[in-house]
């Protein structure tokens, strides 16, 4: 098994997306999938981060399998008050 850093990996930092910040994460991880895809062609796509947004990408466009844990967030009324201040 081999790791690597990925550049794009740092635009998925909430950090930079003061407002609409999952629908800028969506598209920083399907850029990061993307690029890892291209440096790394593998056979199977072992996805850590578990936001499973680019796995249609990643299994149309490269014909790999996906394999991930995904969790995907329920957005309540606390985090919306949350972002709203």
């Amino acid at each position: 098994m081999h790791f690597e850093k990925l550049v794009t990996h740092k635009y998925m930092d909430p950090s930079l997306y003061p407002r609409f910040t999952m629908f800028f994460q969506i598209l920083a991880y399907q850029k990061t999938c993307f690029e890892a895809m291209n440096a790394y062609p593998c056979d199977v796509f072992v996805d850590t981060v578990g936001v499973g947004f680019a796995y249609p990408l990643v299994k149309m466009l490269f014909g790999v399998k996906v394999v991930s844990y995904t969790h995907y967030p329920t957005i309540s009324h606390d985090m919306l008050e949350q972002t709203m201040t």
